[in-house]
Parts: C-alpha cells; structure tokens; sequence
C-alpha cells in the first residue's frame, strides 16, 4: 500500500511537472488550475460536476477539483501491473502521451498556459471551439478513455474493461444537470484532441 501511494504521488507530480513547464509564467503552479476546491462557493455536487450551476455554461478550470485525475491516474498504476511487455519503456511513453492529451484538453481554460504545439515539432492541436460552454471534466474523462485504449497495450479482458467502466461511471456522476448540447461539446473536444494526440505519437521517431 504505501508503495502504491509513492507511485500515485509521483504519477501526479509528473503531471504538475510537466503542465508548469508549458505556463507562460514561471509563478503559476498546476495546483491554480486543479484545485481541491477547499473555500470554493460550490458544493460538493456541483464542484464535482465541474460547473457551479445548471445555466449550461462552463467553468475555469481552475475551480474543478483533482478527482479525475485522481481517479484515472489510480487505474492507471492498477493497470500498468497487468500491461505485459509495456514496462519500463512504453509505460513511461504511455503516461507522457495520456498527461499531454489530458493538459491540452484543459488548455483552453487555463489562460495562462499554452500548449504544447509551440514547443513541439510536428505537434499540432487543432483548438478551434467554441470552449464557452465546455465541460472540462467531461472533456477530461472522454479524452482519458480514448488515450488509456490506444496507449495501454496487452491488458486482460478483465482489466481491459475497466477502462470503459470508469468512463462510464465518471460520465453518469457529471452529466447531470447538463444540456445534451453540452454534452456533445465536451466529449467531442475531449476525443477530438486525445485522437491529434494519438496522431501525432505515430509520427514520433525518437520515443
């Protein structure tokens, strides 16, 4: 147990690594745009639906909690045991992709970053939405699922399904409350950049 924790804080401390070295701003920490929404003005049902209320508009980033991350970061070190083949080198590479598509997806309401295209040859991210209604965790979960299917390689059935299993869990808690038209939205941005993702680590040729 507590080396699954050491693994959880590590995995989670890579993300913020990675996501603070692409702010414009040396100042800004992740933690600014995953908070664990202590003083916030939400409750906890709507904080985590990622949105402070029914009108079908979205929220900063910012004010969504880490639970997600959380939440697909644990299945990730619970899947990583049954991934034959996959460690050390693919693991590595499989976390890298999934936490990139997971930090462009949340891009467009963090401000203050930029993406990764700027840094990376080749890297492209076709970011034309219309974010004003986007739901970020929705958007969040979509993209997840679909880097976890492609990334993720020679899993068990068993262990393969639990991938969809928590989608669909996350999608059920979120989607409350929320207009079909958002709905499409965000799982539209969030399997739309997770497939440029996707894309892009097909022309990779030095991982």
């Amino acid at each position: 147990m507590i080396i699954y924790r050491f693994r959880l804080l590590v995995c989670m401390v890579l993300v913020s690594f990675l996501s603070v070295s692409c702010s414009d701003d040396s100042g800004t920490e992740i933690a600014d745009s995953f908070s664990d929404n202590e003083g916030s003005v939400l409750d906890d049902a709507e904080a985590r639906r990622g949105r402070g209320g029914s009108n079908g508009s979205g929220i900063e980033v910012s004010r969504i909690d880490s639970d997600i991350l959380q939440d697909w970061m644990s299945l990730f070190l619970e899947l990583d045991r049954y991934a034959y083949g996959m460690r050390p080198n693919a693991t590595a590479r499989a976390l890298a992709y999934i936490n990139m598509g997971a930090y462009e997806t949340a891009l467009p309401g963090m401000p203050d970053f930029v993406s990764n295209d700027r840094l990376i040859q080749g890297l492209r991210i076709d970011r034309r939405v219309n974010n004003r209604n986007l739901n970020y965790e929705l958007a969040l979960n979509a993209a997840y699922a679909d880097l976890f299917d492609h990334f993720i390689l020679n899993l068990p059935s068993a262990e393969e399904s639990k991938i969809a299993q928590l989608e669909d869990q996350i999608f059920n808690e979120l989607s409350q409350n929320i207009s079909n038209r958002d709905i499409d939205e965000s799982l539209s941005w969030g399997t739309s950049v997770a497939s440029q993702i996707i894309a892009y680590s097909q022309t990779d040729q030095a991982a």
